[in-house]
């Protein structure tokens, strides 16, 4: 196979096409377009195997017969292949959208080379669900041509394809953001047109990949709506409730409010070094905040007495934390609290950084804790 795969020799190459073997055959075709002789192409088009055929379709450059021929192959698979092709006979990509298999009518209404007059015609006899998508994916379709395949059907995937079309009328949104299918509804509420009422709308579905989708989009929400969205069952959508309140709020005012500790865990992890909310995160109530606090890989950039604080923690898993990631600059009180810890798992946990600072090291031993 390796042979098929690289060889230019014209005999060698006219015996691999007669090969019974398929997996060499197959390694021919799979060679780059343009690297077989015209009449290497010609044979493996009319190969027993489907997969060979199929192959020729998609990537080698084809005569005017050899294509003519694959555009009537038994096989659907390389018909369908065939009508992805930009460079054949656009008479050939006509007649494959009039094939009787829609899967080669699906792809065929796509093809750039189908005129409008003839995309036209195929609208209003077109039964397949199947090719109604591809016809809305199409950007040249008109948008009444649009409303009419949408009048015909409740197909999920053919109101995805159609929301997804940035000319669909707002009368169209509307009622696809009323959709019975989660999916639909998702699609609409990434739009970047959506009126106050559909956003408020999608914040209250029941699906969260919805609500996520509104948030991560582009419309304009208000703080009071971000707010509710705190209190959210899906994480994803706290974090995304708690970006988006970042940039019109200061963190000190968010822990103002009533917050769950979800959020406030959350906000311990993303809030910036210098905020006014740190101090508060690291003398927060619950061990879950401190610790995230304490977690965090950008210690250096934090307020000295922030990290003096945390280093006496009262609670040792937060120590235990902090002796994991503080900075081995900090101050030298701070590195000998953390290394004279009372418990085994501070102290460990200080013990296995690299580059510990001579201060350290000597209080450790000190301590009689060896690394």
């Amino acid at each position: 196979m390796a042979e098929a795969a690289n060889t230019n020799d014209p005999d060698r190459i006219e015996a691999l096409v007669g090969d019974r073997s398929v997996e060499v055959r197959r390694a021919l075709m799979g060679r780059p377009a343009g690297s077989l002789p015209e009449w290497a192409v010609t044979a493996l088009a009319a190969d027993d195997d489907r997969a060979v055929r199929r192959g020729i379709a998609l990537r080698h450059p084809l005569t005017g017969p050899v294509a003519a021929r694959l555009a009537a192959d038994p096989s659907a698979a390389v018909r369908s292949a065939l009508a992805r092709r930009t460079d054949i006979d656009p008479a050939l990509v006509i007649g494959l959208a009039f094939d009787p298999d829609p899967t080669v009518r699906a792809v065929a209404v796509l093809n750039p080379l189908l005129p409008d007059d003839d995309f036209d015609r195929i609208v209003e006899p077109e039964l397949s669900a199947e090719v109604w998508v591809s016809m809305v994916a199409r950007r040249a379709t008109k948008a009444a041509t649009v409303r009419m395949l949408l009048e015909r059907s409740n197909e999920p995937r053919l109101w995805e394809m159609a929301v997804r079309r940035a000319d669909l009328p707002a009368d169209l949104v509307a009622v696809a953001a009323q959709s019975l299918d989660a999916g639909v509804r998702t699609v609409v509420a990434g739009r970047d047109d959506l009126p106050d009422e559909l956003v408020t709308a999608l914040l209250c579905d029941p699906v969260p990949s919805a609500r996520r989708a509104v948030l991560a989009g582009p419309s304009p929400i208000g703080d009071g709506h971000l707010r509710n969205l705190l209190n959210d069952d899906d994480d994803t959508i706290r974090v995304l409730a708690l970006q988006r309140l970042q940039t019109t709020q200061d963190a000190a005012d968010l822990l103002g409010t009533t917050l769950s500790v979800a959020v406030r865990v959350e906000l311990a992890q993303t809030v910036a070094p210098d905020d006014a909310a740190v101090p508060m995160l690291a003398t927060d109530a619950n061990r879950k905040v401190r610790s995230a606090l304490a977690g965090r890989s950008d210690l250096h950039r934090f307020d000295p007495a922030v990290i003096v604080g945390l280093a006496a923690d009262r609670s040792y898993r937060v120590r235990a934390i902090l002796a994991g990631r503080v900075p081995l600059d900090a101050a030298p009180q701070v590195l000998i609290d953390l290394a004279t810890d009372p418990r085994e798992e501070v102290v460990e946990a200080l013990a296995g950084r690299r580059g510990l600072p001579d201060v350290a090291v000597v209080a450790l031993v000190a301590a009689g804790r060896t690394r």
